[in-house]
């Protein structure tokens, strides 16, 4: 469902909302580094933009890893591929600030992987399969 787009009406649904909030991540991400937007009374903001946004990403990847558990090999093959590394590259930070202090502000953790979440979006175009439209 989510590897291939055209299987499905609803698979084709859920791979553009995927793009949507990887747009959107990559939309907040400039928009949120300009000194207008990078306040205090903006942090609580992008905060909720940014978590809602990886909680997404998450059930994603742990979808996709379900899917592709059904043996040794092909789950290995699975997490070793490119796309899913950039993937779990792109969220890691957001847990990791989460676990060492709890802290996600406008500036923290999150910017330290910024340009895997573009990447993300990146690797989608270039690497995913055609879609068929019937």
């Amino acid at each position: 469902m989510f590897e291939d787009p055209s299987t499905s009406k609803f698979a084709f649904t859920m791979a553009l909302f995927t793009t949507a909030c990887i747009i959107t991540s990559a939309v907040v991400l400039i928009i949120e580094s300009m000194p207008k937007y990078y306040a205090k009374e903006y942090t609580m903001m992008w905060v909720i933009i940014e978590g809602t946004l990886v909680g997404w990403f998450t059930i994603e990847i742990v979808a996709r890893t379900i899917a592709h558990a059904t043996t040794r090999k092909t789950l290995r093959d699975f997490l070793l591929s490119p796309s899913t590394i950039i993937d779990i590259v792109s969220i890691i930070p957001v847990y990791v600030a989460l676990g060492v202090g709890g802290n996600l502000d406008a500036q923290g953790m999150t910017e330290a992987f910024s340009e895997a979440r573009i990447l993300r979006q990146d690797h989608r175009f270039c690497c995913a399969p055609p879609i068929a439209f019937s």
